[in-house]
């Protein structure tokens, strides 16, 4: 992405969380970038319509980090841990994202398939394996739990009430409980250093 086109994307997330709508007016969007609006115009294809590609640079990005992550890791609970708790560290490291995805992506097809994505391919990997106590036909409504729990915990991180770490442990440590693995082999698995997405 150019330089421009990152300093619209970071605008228009930004815009998108004040304003509470998935339309912008273009004006409000060159202003809040630091451009004209001609720049505006000559960097996306449809400026009114920016929303779906923010949302899918959101996810793309997302995807990025999580398989940088996931380099080297063969276990399927780690790597679900991981694709749970990237999030809930990303919150905190950038909140105007966190707003984004709290505010829109359970409702937004375009960002929760980040679901079917790495952690789909985690849970799918610890059923076909044995690691994971779940039948196949389970599958996307754990994902959907998993999905859930992990917005709300964003609320809580983004309103300081947990810090991303504690929040991560937590839920990986009742998602993991869930998928029947043993109390310390959960706990060990939520309390790991999260890799690098660099």
């Amino acid at each position: 992405m150019k330089r421009v086109q990152q300093r619209l994307h970071d605008a228009a997330l930004k815009l998108f969380v004040e304003t509470g709508s998935r339309h912008l007016n273009v004006s409000d969007l060159a202003k809040e970038a630091g451009v004209v609006r001609g720049t505006v115009y000559n960097n996306l294809e449809d400026p009114e319509n920016f929303f779906d590609q923010v949302a899918q640079q959101v996810v793309a990005e997302m995807n990025e980090r999580i398989k940088k992550r996931l380099t080297g890791i063969d276990d399927p609970a780690e790597q679900y841990s991981i694709t749970l708790r990237a999030p809930l560290q990303r919150v905190m490291d950038e909140p105007v994202w966190g707003r984004f995805l709290v505010q829109f992506a359970i409702a937004n097809p375009i960002l929760n398939s980040f679901w079917r994505g790495y952690p789909a391919s985690a849970i799918a990997k610890g059923i076909e394996t044995d690691r994971f106590e779940l039948e196949v036909n389970e599958a996307e409504a754990f994902l959907a739990q998993g999905a859930g729990a992990t917005f709300a915990l964003m609320i809580l991180v983004l309103n300081g009430e947990k810090t991303w770490r504690a929040a991560g442990e937590e839920l990986v440590f009742w998602q993991l409980r869930a998928l029947g693995l043993g109390i310390d082999d959960a706990r060990e698995i939520a309390r790991r250093k999260l890799p690098s997405c660099h």
